[in-house]
């Protein structure tokens, strides 16, 4: 069976939760910065190099236009006044060219059509240039004159048709930079859409999560504690969820548990006192009554042996009876006023308190028969003894969670029985505290035996009563 995974702990949880969020954001915002990049970057080249580059194409054809009218004019009127547009256009024209190679320096495509526009441009420029020297010069005659002009114009439409088709690839260039844009803007649209409904299934999946691990075993915990306070101190405080409502169920356990032997140790101390009473009272009426008026009837008999000589036979017996039982009735009053703590019960009660630091936990403790009557102190402490070396040798290499002593006595004979639930008896020899408790056993006429039990080992030890009660 796959052992039990421990319990996440509230801190965890809480840190995965603001991870997943702060992750969240973090993905959400460097894909806004990068959109806003891209959309910075594509709208930089859409204003600052196609938008110009087609601004300066149709200012070109302009200069162009300017020129080609202007070579025109003059070679059919021969009046010079049509030549003032020519000059400037063509700087103009130089220029815009410039311009136009320096927006399209990244685009290879527009860098080879400008240069085809350029290309044909000078080709125009040299025919019309040759014409309008000839025409001053007064050289070219009407035919001439028009044939120049058809070919200037066929080189002028070829010239426009190339610049055309460079506009048409700025125009190409605008559209896409607007795709990038456009595009751009809808990777940021869907980022924050997908970051939105990711951190809305993180929140609806935090609620559960929430409720399992906190909501409800904390209000478990607190009812159980709300039980305990009301006094119902036998129900096991338990709770799962987080790892520290787990360990805030166990403290709490303890202190029940300690509420419990405090309890009984307060029940037990006030039954004590109250056996002590009744003890003391039952002492006082047999040493104020019993006693005296059995001391009473004793001076009676005496007195009528004393008076009548011929009853002493019948009489003696009597008399020694009589202090037989004043004797008896003084054993039994000195029984009940001695103090509890010499009696074995104390004893045993004393020893298993000390035992739980040691073992972890407080064994469970079973007398049986008039245990309290045992007079023989020696024998008491031969007893207790053997019990501390016992619960010892459980707490040093037993490893149990659990320790049941019985301690039982006929008036004939005393008897331990010590049983663990823990690792079981070692191989090897036995160790020197085992060897003391079976010596102690052999001394007193008793027993020893230890043996595996049902779950761990079980140690009996048992001795006679009668041959020891009369050491003092």
């Amino acid at each position: 069976m796959p052992a039990r995974r421990a319990p996440r702990s509230m801190r965890w949880l809480a840190t995965t939760l603001v991870a997943v969020l702060v992750a969240l954001l973090l993905a959400n915002s460097a894909a806004t910065l990068y959109a806003r990049i891209l959309v910075s970057r594509a709208q930089a080249a859409l204003d600052h190099q196609w938008l110009r580059s087609q601004t300066d194409a149709s200012k070109l054809l302009s200069a162009y236009v300017d020129q080609e009218t202007a070579e025109r004019g003059f070679l059919l009127t021969g009046n010079a006044i049509f030549l003032q547009p020519y000059a400037p256009g063509a700087a103009a024209a130089t220029r815009l060219q410039r311009q136009l190679a320096a927006a399209l320096a990244t685009d290879a495509p527009g860098t080879a059509l400008l240069h085809q526009v350029v290309a044909a441009h000078a080709a125009w420029r040299q025919l019309s240039g040759a014409q309008i020297a000839a025409k001053k010069a007064g050289t070219l005659s009407d035919g001439q004159i028009d044939a120049g002009a058809l070919r200037a114009k066929t080189l002028f439409d070829s010239l426009r048709a190339k610049l055309a088709r460079l506009s048409e690839r700025t125009s190409f260039l605008i559209r896409s930079e607007l795709r990038h844009i456009s595009a751009a803007q809808s990777l940021a649209d869907v980022v924050t859409a997908v970051t939105v409904a990711l951190a809305l299934f993180a929140g609806s999946f935090a609620i559960p999560v929430t409720r399992r691990v906190l909501t409800r075993p904390l209000a478990l915990l607190l009812a159980q504690l709300q039980r305990v306070e009301r006094g119902d101190y036998q129900r096991t405080v338990r709770s799962g969820g987080a790892a520290e409502l787990v360990e805030m169920a166990k403290s709490a356990d303890q202190m029940r548990q300690s509420l419990l032997r405090h309890s009984d140790e307060v029940a037990q101390a006030q039954r004590t006192l109250t056996l002590r009473g009744e003890r003391d009272r039952l002492a006082a009426d047999l040493h104020d009554r019993s006693i005296q008026r059995m001391f009473a009837l004793g001076l009676s008999l005496s007195s009528l042996s004393k008076r009548h000589p011929e009853l002493s036979p019948d009489l003696g017996p009597l008399v020694d009876e009589t202090d037989r039982g004043i004797r008896e009735l003084r054993g039994i009053v000195f029984n009940l006023t001695r103090d509890d703590e010499t009696t074995l019960r104390h004893g045993i009660d004393q020893m298993v308190r000390e035992s739980v630091r040691a073992l972890g936990f407080a064994p469970e403790v079973e007398v049986r028969g008039p245990v309290d009557q045992v007079a023989d102190e020696s024998l008491v402490q031969e007893f207790l003894a053997v019990l501390r070396e016992a619960l010892s040798n459980v707490a040093r290499h037993a490893h149990a969670s659990g320790v049941q002593i019985t301690v039982s006595t006929d008036g004939d004979g005393l008897r331990l029985v010590v049983s663990d639930n823990g690792v079981g008896l070692s191989e090897g020899p036995p160790g020197h505290g085992i060897r003391n408790m079976e010596a102690r056993a052999t001394r007193l006429g008793g027993t020893f035996d230890l043996r595996p039990g049902a779950a761990g080992t079980v140690l009996e030890w048992g001795v006679p009563v009668g041959r020891h009660s009369g050491r003092k």
